[in-house]
This record gives structure tokens, C-alpha cells and sequence, in this order.
């Protein structure tokens, strides 16, 4: 093209032949070989269908959770609570612990009386009302105790949570552009979204039972101890059946919330 119009037409060999003009243009711009060292290089991993970008990948890493982090977790609630939280829990367990010993000897101490005296003697009435006071007072402080550590359960996992977002707001707003660069937008709205949802929905409720069925578990297995010790046999199987279980199913458990959190897929049937 010259001017608005059709200067010259044909293959580039025919145009590099016929006009000066077009080879000296074609020489003016030089091409550069390639130089760099695609070895050393790592492309962005993408995900592509048909030649369209779809999502890019996100690099992760695996490593099992630390003691450390979930002791990071709880002090965000506050020491004071967490103490409060731990002492109402044994508190709860040596209540639940004594109703059910106190039930026992109470039986007991009916059979052994019921030969005794009858049931219109004086002191045998005395004994009974005085064995149901004790043991109406058992439930009524276990179920105080149950229901202060639920709120002690309550105040621990919401400061936690609020400490928590606040930590991570505070990181976002104050991170420099490289971290913006590296993280993509849905990256971090996955965080948000999906990991906080876990950590605000999902975690207090697991540890409350988590800490209910372990303490109900262990008031059990002592009792069995004091009345057979050969009890503990069975018990040591369980806990390793137990053990290598809870491997399995928290090793798949990770792979599908992961998933689940890169995706935004709700497979929630299949965790």
C-alpha cells in the first residue's frame, strides 16, 4: 500500500524481488534470537479449553497442621478463656463421672437397706431422701457446668475467629504488590470465602464434640479399668483401629476441601 492504493500485489519473495524499497524496510528490522534459557524458566501453570484461558492453577503445598498453629489459634481467644474453656470441660467430666458412680452405689446402697428396713422405718426414709438430694445436686451442677462451658466455648471460638480476620485484613491491606501479583484476586476471595467458612463454621462445632466424646470416652474407659483392668485389652485395639482410620479419612478429608477450595465446587456429600 502507498498513498491509499495498491502500490504492488504478490508473495513476499515476488514484492522482495521486485521492489528496493520493501528489502530495505525488511532490513531495518533486525531479529533477535532468543536467548533465553527456557529450562530455568516455569511457566504459569493454566488451564486451557478450546485456546481459551480458563482458571490458573494454584501452586499449594502439603505439610500436616502443627501443634503450634492450633495453640496459635486458641491464645487468639484469650488466655484467661481458654483456661476458663478447659477447666469447665474437666469439671463437666468429673460431674458426668460421679452421677453415674453415685447411680451405681445407689442401687447398692437400696438393696443392701431394702433387707435392712422396710420402707415406712424412719431412718430408711431419711437415707433415701438424703441419697436423692445428693444426686439431684450432681446433675444440677453438671448441667450448669455443661451449659457454662458451652458459652465459654462460645466466647472462645468468637474471639478467635474476630482476632483471626482482623490479623488477615490487616496483612492484606498492609502487603505489598508483589503479593497481589503472585496471589490472583480469586485466590484470596477464596481464602475468605471457603477457609474462614471452615474455621467459623465448621471447627467450633467439631471441637466441641471432638472434646465431648473424648472426655465421655475416657470417664468410660477409667470406670471399666476400676472394675476389670483386663478391659483395657479391647480398648488398646479400638484406639489403634481408631488411629489408623482417622490417617485415612483425614488424609481424603484434606484432598476434597482443598479441591473444594480451589474450585468453588460444593462437594460437600462427598466429605
Amino acid at each position: 500500500m502507498e498513498k491509499g492504493k495498491i502500490a504492488m500485489m504478490g508473495s513476499y519473495d515476488e514484492l522482495h524481488q521486485k521492489d528496493l524499497a520493501f528489502r530495505t524496510l525488511l532490513g531495518d528490522v533486525a531479529i533477535k534470537p532468543d536467548t533465553t534459557d527456557h529450562a530455568k524458566t516455569k511457566p504459569k501453570a493454566i488451564s486451557t479449553y478450546n485456546g481459551n484461558i480458563l482458571v490458573e492453577k494454584e501452586d499449594t503445598q502439603r505439610k500436616m497442621g502443627s501443634w503450634a498453629l492450633y495453640a496459635f489459634y486458641f491464645r487468639l481467644g484469650g488466655l484467661f478463656t481458654m483456661l476458663g474453656t478447659v477447666f469447665t470441660f474437666l469439671l463437666m467430666g468429673v460431674m458426668w463421672s460421679s452421677a453415674d458412680f453415685y447411680l451405681a452405689y445407689w442401687v447398692t446402697q437400696e438393696k443392701d437397706y431394702s433387707a435392712q428396713y422396710n420402707h415406712t422405718n424412719v431412718v430408711f426414709r431419711d437415707i433415701r431422701n438424703k441419697t436423692i438430694y445428693t444426686y439431684l445436686g450432681i446433675v444440677v451442677v453438671g448441667t450448669i457446668t455443661h451449659l457454662v462451658n458451652i458459652w465459654q466455648l462460645i466466647r472462645l471460638f468468637t474471639s478467635s475467629s474476630t482476632k483471626l480476620h482482623q490479623l488477615c485484613f490487616s496483612n492484606i491491606i498492609n502487603a505489598t504488590v508483589g503479593f497481589f501479583h503472585k496471589n490472583t484476586p480469586g485466590i484470596i476471595l477464596n481464602r475468605f470465602l471457603e477457609d474462614f467458612k471452615m474455621l467459623d463454621q465448621i471447627i467450633p462445632i467439631a471441637f466441641h464434640f471432638l472434646i465431648e466424646i473424648t472426655g465421655n470416652t475416657l470417664g468410660v474407659v477409667g470406670l471399666s479399668a476400676i472394675v476389670d483392668f483386663r478391659q483395657l485389652l479391647p480398648v488398646a485395639l479400638l484406639f489403634l483401629l481408631a488411629y489408623y482410620s482417622k490417617k485415612f479419612f483425614m488424609k481424603t478429608s484434606k484432598d476434597c476441601k482443598r479441591l473444594e477450595c480451589i474450585s468453588r465446587l460444593q462437594i460437600n456429600h462427598t466429605t
